[in-house]
């Protein structure tokens, strides 16, 4: 289950929680015992001192890590700016430490690298930015493997009417290193993580990629079985005065990606992508809610299982697949028509999305959904939706936002 923040809890949470970094310097100048990864994995283990990424046979580089400011929104609106934009800014951060080392690999060996985002995970969005916030992007590599990269991504807030900077949200992202044909390369060098913070996130990557693993083992089991509306369905849900079906909230939209939205690879922005379907995955939540204070405050999965070039004829089919008491979870699904090869999935999503009234305050769910007449496929979604609120998210990886000393 993600969490969602007012600026009260969060400036709570900003000040109660110790940074790493003060944890492992008290440890060291008292003799106390150093931070486990208890809260990380469960295991007594202590925290290693370094971890090694990468490979070696392909050379050794710092830690890659970038910081960008920018000003989101239109000047002279003051409201809530929609997380389409953050998504977008995060992945051109993810895609340009991506890039640094893919040259680092040109550099090295002289053939062209590129990089390409594959999946983006546990997006949170801890508080609203408004449009004239600047926003700061503190993005660090985390995690390599052969061809991968495990980016993470911390996004700040600064405000003109506070000037404080505010914990925003976070991603992790997944990135994949690849030739000029698309074809994944291993060519990730190695890297040697030493901060403290750094080494947490690498094993909080980690975590979230064996769970996702391990959903989708689970979810493959679970389509093996038939439910039934009776299975599957809950007291919220019961509980509603209205419902409609999973089919009456459908929205569908369509769209031609033009080449000022295509990357160096000649494929679709994936930030242009992300930002789309959050857009459409507000409108199906608005729809939905009869209300236009819905927003988008996480993110649990996107994948990208193919490119989308500028030639596809891209629909988009967004669902309201599960709703509670003032949040709601929908599903957005990205279809591709090709000449030679018909059609094909391009990408998934699932966003999390909170009902408001006109004041900023939480306001409740009407209708809940129609499991009677759902089909095998709907009842498996509202399954999985359902499991992923009631078995909560791991301690280590709910997300602590607050004030943070610049690094």
């Amino acid at each position: 289950m993600l969490r969602f923040f007012t600026p009260k809890m969060v400036s709570r949470l900003g000040a109660a929680a110790p940074s790493w970094r003060t944890a492992f310097r008290t440890a060291a100048t008292t003799g106390t015992a150093a931070p486990t990864l208890a809260s990380v994995t469960g295991s007594s283990t202590p925290m290693p001192a370094k971890v090694v990424i990468g490979d070696a046979a392909n050379g050794s580089s710092p830690q890659i890590s970038m910081m960008w400011t920018d000003i989101v929104g239109i000047d002279g609106v003051n409201s809530r700016i929609s997380a389409g934009p953050l998504l977008s800014m995060m992945d051109l951060c993810a895609y340009r430490i991506a890039e640094k080392v893919s040259g680092f690999a040109t550099k090295r060996t002289g053939t062209t690298y590129n990089s390409c985002t594959v999946a983006v995970n546990n997006t949170n969005f801890a508080c609203p930015i408004l449009h004239g916030d600047s926003v700061r992007m503190d993005g660090r590599v985390i995690h390599a493997g052969g061809s991968s990269l495990g980016i993470y991504i911390r996004f700040y807030r600064n405000s003109p009417s506070t000037r404080l900077e505010t914990t925003a949200g976070e991603a992790f992202f997944t990135m994949v290193l690849i030739t000029p044909e698309l074809k994944s390369a291993k060519v990730a060098p190695e890297m040697v993580l030493t901060d403290p913070e750094d080494i947490k996130l690498h094993h909080r990557y980690n975590q979230i990629r064996e769970a996702q693993k391990k959903n989708d083992v689970e979810g493959k089991a679970h389509r093996a079985t038939q439910l039934t509306a009776e299975e599957v369905d809950g007291k919220v849900n019961r509980s509603k005065s209205m419902h409609m079906t999973i089919g009456a909230t459908q929205c569908v939209a369509n769209r031609i990606f033009f080449s000022s939205y295509l990357n160096n690879n000649n494929t679709v922005f994936g930030g242009e992508i992300m930002s789309w379907m959050e857009r459409h995955a507000v409108h199906c939540g608005r729809m939905l809610t009869e209300n236009k204070y819905v927003y988008a405050v996480g993110m649990h999965s996107v994948s990208f299982p193919e490119p989308i070039y500028s030639s596809d004829w891209v629909t988009l089919i967004a669902n309201a697949t599960y709703v509670r008491n003032t949040t709601m979870e929908v599903e957005v699904t990205l279809t591709a028509e090709r000449k030679t090869t018909g059609q094909v999935i391009t990408n998934r999503a699932s966003f999390v999305l909170i009902n408001m009234n006109e004041i900023g305050q939480k306001a409740k769910i009407r209708f809940g959904i129609d499991l009677s007449k759902a089909t095998q496929e709907e009842l498996q979604r509202y399954m999985e939706a359902r499991t992923r609120y009631s078995g909560g998210v791991p301690t280590a990886m709910r997300f602590r936002c607050g004030t943070r000393e610049r690094r």
